[in-house]
């Protein structure tokens, strides 16, 4: 009996530690720093407040956050008992401080300096070596780069003050999230395009909510598992949106319209131009900018001296856009530098200027690169319908310069074998009921990737542009992955045209939706995809998908740059532990480097990982040998042998698949059918014609 009373004794002891953990006490503080959290009269409002208050209600706390400065609430969470401090970066320097709930949001943090600046920074390091950097004290920024040996940081008590200090001149770099920017320029008084993205990145911050280390382990484990219960039923990106629009609404950060004016080097009258122009002039209402075109009516002397009128006007635009030509664009570029006017091309990758947006030329920001086949067309507008969003998106904050300074606008999009060309898109006005903001990063903070082509649009309001339904057509997702999947190769790839092929000869005509790969697995996942490809195997996707037979073999090496480092010592996976690795999210060699406890740097696309390879911050990048040659010859045409090779040691030697959805209900029948079909277009020789066309130029 005794035995007994001594069990039911523990089990009241336990039952009576979880309640007092659940009703514990808590003083909970913020501080402000919108639009994560911030006053708005008598509310307390923003991203993590948002999240922290639905945190609260699933637990039935008390609504009881208290405002203070960030520095008071900093040591007040750390010294006192009880207290709750939002939000905080989760850092080496403070993990032992503090108990920790998160992330509930995630951003990254750049150097910062004043548009025309002269720094030029292409690494942390040189950072070091200029006057001063402004960041607040016991800011996460101040303890990192204090952590890296800076000596030339001004230590400032608030953020306002902060900002302020470098719209005047007396700091040369501040460390800012994307995000902070439009709200950093309305407390300093001043226009989001003086802050200008040198490129340049600190680190990846993750916002937590942090804890008195005397919190009871229960009260944290209880408020993680809140908080991820709201991020998997999807409550929190509503969350999120709702709480990012609000915000730019309390704020009035766009209390004006931008003007942006559009040189048309071509007449008035042309049909497709004036197609193309209402096109452009539905982007610019639906993102509220001023639009304004002149024509030269084919006139270069006319056109510069429209160009002259309008930059040398008391009232000024806040950007221009104009078409690439060898007669005059160095000439404009020199005269938006003189005027300080930030300037947008279209152009094609044919075409060549000396200099680079942003260093030769300050206020040139980028170009859009257009299909050479699309010079003549009504594509132009579509790429000027884009442009527009990106001057938008950099005008109110929110730099490109992260994705690159070069668009290809025909990359990362959808498309299919129905006839859908720009000509029918513009005649039926079908884009007249688009929300251009989907595509905008100043109204989807957590937009990844820039997605521009017509077929994006397309997809985004399949109801417009639907065929009659056939049981017989199927639709697939892939991704740009030049030479086995892109949309500028015709048949899409070599690895897409034996895809239609073996479909086509069971009767089955397919469409493709070309899109990011972590999206179109997940998609998968959901039972929302039915396939998609080319994946490698891996016991965890084996688990997860259907696989198909072997499509084509595949070898994946190590790239790094010949000018950095040539001394590699590589056996096996543990070896590569020593050296600094860029990696894409959602390829196979994600789950091999967690189970080897291999660190890497996380890019979204190839491009930006060889982009960083290039500059000498990483020592390797693994991916397919035939995709980062083609990538290379695409990115440095000119120098790309001289400066990058890979090693002798292939890091895997596998096969590319197509895979299938097992929660779809017809994956596993489809996985099937696609089986056979690939078996009968080998044994016809179609599936060797296919292979030899398609790879025999690499």
């Amino acid at each position: 009996m005794t035995k007994f009373n001594d069990l039911l004794l523990i089990i009241l002891m336990v039952i009576l530690t979880k309640a007092a953990a659940a009703t514990e006490e808590l003083t909970i503080l913020t501080h402000d720093y919108p639009p994560y959290q911030y006053q708005q009269g008598n509310q307390l409002k923003g991203i993590s407040t948002a999240i922290v208050k639905e945190i609260l209600k699933k637990l039935n706390y008390p609504d009881n956050i208290q405002v203070r400065s960030w520095n008071a609430g900093y040591y007040l969470t750390q010294t006192r008992t009880k207290h709750i401090l939002f939000s905080m970066t989760r850092i080496s320097e403070r993990e032992n401080l503090f108990k920790w709930v998160g992330p509930i949001t995630s951003f990254t943090y750049y150097f910062f300096k004043k548009k025309g600046s002269p720094i030029h920074l292409t690494s942390l390091e040189d950072a070091k070596h200029v006057a001063s950097i402004g960041t607040t004290k016991n800011y996460d920024t101040h303890l990192f780069l204090a952590s890296k040996g800076f000596n030339n940081l001004k230590l400032i008590s608030n953020d306002v003050n902060n900002y302020k200090a470098f719209s005047v001149n007396r700091l040369d770099l501040i460390p800012l999230g994307q995000l902070a920017i439009p709200f950093v320029a309305k407390q300093a008084q001043v226009k989001p395009t003086i802050f200008e993205n040198t490129g340049v990145k600190l680190f990846e911050a993750h916002y937590y909510i942090a804890f008195s280390k005397d919190t009871a382990d229960e009260t944290i484990a209880q408020w993680q598992q809140a908080l991820d219960e709201i991020k998997a039923t999807g409550i929190y990106h509503r969350i999120y949106a709702q709480a990012v629009q609000a915000a730019y609404a309390d704020f009035q950060v766009y209390d004006e319209k931008p003007t942006i004016v559009f040189f048309n080097p071509t007449e008035s009258g042309n049909p497709a131009w004036q197609r193309g122009e209402a096109f452009m002039q539905a982007v610019a209402a639906n993102l509220e900018l001023n639009l304004e075109i002149y024509h030269a009516n084919e006139d270069k002397y006319n056109l510069m001296n429209q160009i002259r009128n309008v930059l040398q006007a008391p009232t000024k635009p806040e950007a221009i856009l104009f078409q690439q030509n060898d007669d005059y664009d160095k000439a404009i570029l020199q005269l938006t530098d003189k005027f300080k006017i930030p300037a947008f091309m279209l152009s094609t990758p044919e075409q060549k200027l000396d200099g680079i947006p942003r260093q030769q030329y300050p206020y040139w920001l980028g170009k859009m690169l257009l299909a050479k086949e699309s010079i003549a067309t009504d594509e132009i507008f579509l790429q000027g319908g884009w442009a527009l969003i990106l001057l938008h998106d950099y005008l109110q904050g929110f730099d490109f310069a992260e994705e690159g300074l070069d668009f290809p606008s025909y990359e990362n999009s959808s498309t299919s074998s129905v006839n859908l060309n720009q000509t029918q898109f513009f005649q039926d006005n079908k884009w007249s009921k688009i929300d251009f903001k989907q595509f905008s990063k100043r109204y989807n903070p957590e937009l990844k990737q820039y997605n521009f082509s017509l077929a994006a649009l397309i997809q985004q309001h399949q109801d417009s542009f639907s065929t009659e339904p056939s049981r017989n057509v199927i639709h697939l997702m892939t991704s740009e992955w030049a030479p086995y999947t892109s949309i500028k190769m015709k048949n899409y790839g070599v690895f897409t045209e034996i895809v239609t092929a073996a479909f086509k000869e069971m009767g089955i005509t397919t469409e493709y939706i070309f899109e990011d790969w972590l999206k179109g697995y997940n998609k998968l996942l959901e039972g929302t995809q039915l396939a998609t490809f080319p994946y490698t195997k891996t016991p965890k996707r084996e688990q997860e998908v259907y696989f198909s037979p072997e499509i084509i073999s595949s070898k994946y090496v190590l790239f790094y740059n010949k000018r950095y480092k040539t001394d590699f010592n590589y056996d096996n996976w543990q070896d590569l532990k020593k050296y600094s690795i860029a990696g894409v999210p959602g390829y196979f060699y994600e789950e091999t480097f967690k189970q080897q406890g291999i660190k890497y740097y996380k890019f979204n696309s190839e491009a930006l990982a060889f982009r960083e390879l290039y500059q000498g911050h990483v020592d390797l990048f693994p991916t397919d040998e035939l995709v980062g040659l083609n990538l290379l010859q695409e990115l440095y045409p000119t120098n790309y042998k001289e400066v990058f090779s890979s090693l002798a040691k292939p890091l895997l030697i596998s096969s590319f698949h197509v895979i299938f959805s097992k929660t779809h209900p017809d994956g596993e029948k489809m996985r099937n059918l696609f089986a056979e079909g690939l078996t009968r277009i080998k044994a016809k020789g179609i599936y060797q014609a296919i292979l030899d066309r398609g790879l025999q130029q690499h």
